[in-house]
């Protein structure tokens, strides 16, 4: 019942009340690892890293489960921890190795480690694995953007293109797609066409730490452009909360 007042607050964006809640339901049930997973979760909406992180492993402590590794691995990602990211995804991987997610996870931790033909492999893996899915279901259209990048990553730049045309035909224009596709054509040195969707997600509402965290768009964070749309922003956010 708590865990269940905690998702319902989470929703309702109240992370200080479902965080109270979700610890409740980790103390009147402490062998069951969802709540602590959970309390993760809206410790991060909070900013409290640390909580998170102990949460996390007194999750795991309980019970390994996909994606409290997964929420590890990007914690260690996000600082600068990609030898311990790498262990996180692998674990995730081990116990369930078809999400092609976590492979493109490992890949990006190889590709900051300076190891490409790993991470090729790790792209290649993941793209065979998502290429299935997209058989099973071939509208998704945020699916095929990620097929894109994945493509662009191992060096197939036919196939990628081919995935963005499904992509945009099969509805992908959220901003999330969008993102995908910015990166695949980052990849493949279409950088004029990566950076005028970029600034488009940006202004559609994508985070500057989302643009930070992706690994192949260090050139077109350096432009005049994305700096300045930065700069612009900043200014509004400030001036919305004055």
């Amino acid at each position: 019942a708590y865990n269940n007042l905690g998702v319902i607050l989470t929703r309702e964006a109240k992370y200080d009340q479902a965080a109270k809640a979700f610890a409740a339901a980790g103390a009147a049930a402490p062998k069951v690892a969802q709540p602590m997973a959970n309390l993760a979760q809206t410790y991060l909406e909070l900013g409290r890293r640390d909580d998170a992180r102990t949460a996390l492993n007194e999750s795991l402590r309980r019970a390994e489960t996909e994606d409290a590794y997964l929420a590890l691995g990007d914690m260690d990602f996000e600082d600068g921890k990609y030898n311990d990211a790498l262990a996180d995804y692998g674990h995730a991987d081990r116990l369930k190795p078809g999400n092609h997610l976590t492979q493109r996870n490992m890949g990006d931790c190889y590709t900051m480690l300076g190891n490409a033909q790993k991470a090729k492999e790790c792209y290649a893996r993941a793209a065979q694995l998502l290429s299935v899915a997209l058989e099973t279901n071939p509208k998704d259209g945020f699916g095929w953007a990620n097929l894109a990048f994945y493509h662009a990553k191992i060096g197939d730049p036919k196939d990628a293109g081919t995935d963005m045309e499904n992509a945009a035909s099969h509805g992908a224009t959220d901003v999330a797609s969008r993102f995908m596709i910015v990166q695949a054509l980052d990849v493949l040195g279409r950088r004029k066409e990566a950076l005028d969707l970029l600034l488009w997600c940006m202004d559609k509402g994508l985070s500057p730490a989302e643009v930070d965290l992706a690994v192949d768009l260090k050139d077109l964070r350096g432009t005049e452009a994305y700096r300045s749309k930065l700069k612009n922003l900043k200014g509004n956010k400030i001036a919305s909360s004055s």
